[in-house]
């Protein structure tokens, strides 16, 4: 049988190219939602209040001022939010790659195609809630492009323990201060799990006598800020006093607390296909198979290490009932280094490409499930043009009257792929609709000040 050799090139290129087109084709087809509709040409003024507003009672994260900024021209953003998406999210893949193997994807060889491919099929398919953490804009902002900031000191961390010692200029010193800061003010967890890595990176350099580069003082100085403001603001204080089940929470008894997170649990492990679990197990059977000759190891020990910031991210949010799935994609990111590094460790102690395995396989899933993916996604892309198309024909027609109905979001394969939507219909203020659809168009709201669905007009 003759054997079919395939430029290295061609096989990275191929994957990248569909790894793109994917994020790129679910950006531009995501619905409008309410944080676009009701943010969308403010004034000047309302779109400064509105940052404040939410630095202060809403979100206190770096990047939401950006997204603020960004959501009042949404209509040429949205364009320009889907073609750089795909290219911050092909970004962060190769980041996560560099974290795990202490390099960069080696393109002329074959060696590293399946463990990449393994890496880029995890984080699409599997990552929580792709929907709102990959798609949406103030989603994504919020979570992937939020990642990017703790990413970049990720890998300029394991770079240094692997050498490699970046040279300090005071330009790079400043971008560290603001990268440190942004990693900070990331996320509520993410922020202040950057501190206790940098607390642990210079632990581990001291300990093993690595010289630490003058960029993580600017750097680490730059967390420590983040996290000041964004706890000091009294957002997160405030979000919790007006959180209707975080209020309640307190009142609930311990064993009720542990099964309402069991739930969360349960739904996480399945929305990563249990790779957390799968993950340990093979690190603790590595461990008791080759114990004293793995356990100075620094691939099985930064693996070990990632497993446990990962739960430590996900245990985080035990103190927030109310959190949706979407809220744990920093915890799914760190196993998915953890168990990236597994692979190739088993590949390197037992000669077993593993990698080649498990990405064929996940590949075969993620082709049978696309169709089941796509389906709601268009679905929800129809009827929210459809219904927009109508709105805008009855302002037209200056017709008193317009019928908006709620788009009726079908279920994807898992429960992880079912679009979570912020619907304008149900959250808007009738005074905003009647802004975006004209003076002449009147909406029957109940309660008062909401426009809900299926009601006659």
């Amino acid at each position: 049988m003759t054997k079919i050799n395939i430029n290295p090139k061609i096989m990275y290129i191929t994957t990248i190219v569909i790894f793109v087109a994917i994020i790129c084709f679910f950006t531009a087809i995501y619905p409008e939602t309410y944080d676009e509709f009701r943010l969308a040409h403010d004034t000047l003024a309302k779109t400064l209040a509105q940052i404040k507003t939410t630095l202060t009672t809403d979100a206190p994260r770096f990047l939401m001022i950006f997204h603020i900024l960004f959501l009042r021209f949404s209509e040429v953003w949205r364009v320009v939010f889907s073609i750089l998406n795909p290219f911050v999210q092909l970004f962060i893949v190769f980041g996560l790659f560099f974290v795990a193997t202490g390099r960069k994807v080696n393109f002329k060889t074959t060696q590293d195609f399946f463990p990449f491919l393994l890496l880029c099929l995890m984080y699409l398919f599997l990552s929580p809630t792709p929907s709102n953490t990959l798609f949406w804009i103030s989603g994504a902002i919020c979570y992937s492009w939020g990642f990017v900031p703790p990413l970049i000191l990720l890998c300029l961390f394991r770079k240094t323990i692997d050498g490699t010692i970046l040279k300090s200029t005071k330009l790079k010193n400043f971008l560290m201060l603001i990268i440190g800061f942004a990693s900070g003010m990331s996320n509520e967890n993410t922020g202040p799990m950057m501190f206790g890595l940098a607390v642990l990176f210079f632990i581990y350099c001291k300990y093993k006598k690595i010289k630490i580069p003058q960029f993580y003082y600017f750097a680490f100085t730059g967390v420590i800020l983040g996290i000041i403001a964004m706890f000091g603001s009294g957002a997160s204080a405030y979000r919790a006093s007006r959180d209707f089940i975080f209020t309640i929470w307190k009142d609930f008894t311990l064993i009720q607390k542990f099964s309402i997170f069991i739930i969360k649990i349960n739904n996480f492990l399945n929305a990563l296909f249990w790779i957390p679990v799968i993950g340990l197990t093979g690190l603790f059977i590595i461990l008791y198979d080759k114990k004293k000759q793995i356990i100075k190891n620094k691939d099985f020990i930064l693996s070990f290490l990632f497993s446990i910031f990962a739960i430590i991210l996900f245990g985080a949010l035990f103190v927030a009932p109310s959190a949706s799935l979407r809220a744990y994609y920093s915890s799914a990111i760190f196993f998915f280094i953890s168990f990236l590094m597994l692979v190739l460790l088993i590949r390197k102690i037992y000669s077993f490409n593993c990698a080649k395995y498990l990405s064929l396989i996940l590949l075969i899933i993620c082709i049978i499930e696309s169709p089941l993916i796509a389906i709601p996604h268009l679905r929800a892309y129809k009827e929210h043009k459809q219904r927009l198309d109508f709105a805008f024909q009855q302002k037209k027609a200056h017709s008193p009257y317009v019928f908006l109905t709620r788009l009726t979001i079908l279920k994807g394969p898992t429960k992880n792929w079912t679009i979570e939507y912020c619907d304008i219909v149900t959250l808007a203020t009738k005074k905003k609709l009647i802004e975006r659809f004209g003076e002449n168009i009147h909406f029957q709201a109940i309660p008062e000040e909401l426009m809900f669905a299926n009601k006659t007009i």
